[in-house]
């Protein structure tokens, strides 16, 4: 994955969501020329199609970012898999799946402390304030030059993953829900 995306060995970040301004994704863009200065080699891309796609290009092309648009993508767990951090920027957020697969990934993550994530991932992240890029760059800088760190945060990220409701709990549960209204209407 890491050669189809022409990264080679360099430091991967990953950002998946939709091209809108809730995601965060400008801000993800310019921590990521802050974590150039750190790390020169590092790459980044951000998997996901919308709205604001023209404004992130002319972002992206006049801070000459190391940031790839890939667009709407089918291949997000392999992504996942070859991404070094996940970062998610969010201005607000409910409870994301996207979280929940990069936790399921067992990657590090960095990602902003709003709505629903800090109960969602627990101490399985490193959680910074929305829209403070330099706040994101230097966790993500943080994570990049510690191995030790990053492997701590993917070991607790997939420990989190495994208390998470996966697709037959979900089923269990809508069903036990649709049961006890059909009973009820009786």
């Amino acid at each position: 994955m890491r050669d189809a995306l022409g990264v080679g060995d360099a430091p991967l970040l990953l950002s998946v969501g939709r091209l809108h301004p809730q995601k965060g994704h400008a801000v993800f863009v310019e921590a990521v020329t802050h974590v150039r200065k750190q790390c020169p080699a590092v790459r980044a891309v951000i998997a996901g199609d919308g709205p604001q796609r023209t404004e992130l290009e002319a972002l992206i092309a006049s801070l000459d970012a190391p940031v790839m648009l890939l667009g709407r993508r089918v291949d997000i767990s392999d992504l996942l898999r070859a991404a070094d951090v996940v970062v998610w920027a969010s201005v607000w957020e409910g409870s994301p799946l996207s979280v929940q697969e990069a936790l399921r990934a067992g990657r590090p993550l960095v990602a902003t402390r709003v709505g629903g994530l800090p109960e969602l991932v627990g101490d399985g992240a490193v959680l910074v304030p929305p829209g403070d890029a330099e706040a994101l760059a230097a966790a993500i800088d943080r994570v990049l030059a510690d191995d030790a760190w990053a492997a701590t945060l993917a070991a607790r990220a997939a420990e989190i993953a495994r208390r998470l409701p996966n697709e037959h709990d979900t089923l269990a549960q809508v069903g036990a829900v649709y049961r006890e209204l059909i009973g009820a209407s009786r």
